[in-house]
């Protein structure tokens, strides 16, 4: 069981009663890639711990809006992002976050022009 008291400015005292925790691991990492203009780009992250983290999705420190994550299911989280254009390019980041810590996993995405003939 796990108790959880909020005291103030967001600080949390955590009573942790039979119940082992663990911080978040990502099993499977986000990798940097360049992608061509107009294609759909699926990330996805796999990541572990107890209880289960909360995942969020960040492009260039800018979180991403719900309605491009397609799924946080069976400790898998999935963003769709497309049809791509240059504004697109950037740093994405994976963010899980528990009561016993945080991590992240992160990747370069660069959106190429296509050649025109």
């Amino acid at each position: 069981m796990i108790i959880t008291i909020t005291i103030g400015l967001r600080i949390e005292l955590v009573s942790i009663i039979g119940t082992s925790v663990s911080a978040p691991v990502f099993s499977k990492h986000l990798k940097s890639i360049d992608v061509p203009e107009g294609t759909v780009l699926v990330l996805e992250c796999h990541v572990t711990g107890t209880p289960m983290p909360e995942i969020s999705w960040f492009q260039d420190r800018n979180q991403i809006g719900d309605e491009l994550v397609m799924g946080d299911v069976a400790r898998k989280s999935t963003v769709q992002i497309g049809p791509l254009r240059s504004e697109h390019s950037g740093e994405y980041i994976c963010q899980a976050a528990n009561v016993a810590g945080e991590s992240l996993t992160s990747a370069s995405i660069q959106v190429v022009r296509k050649c025109r003939v």
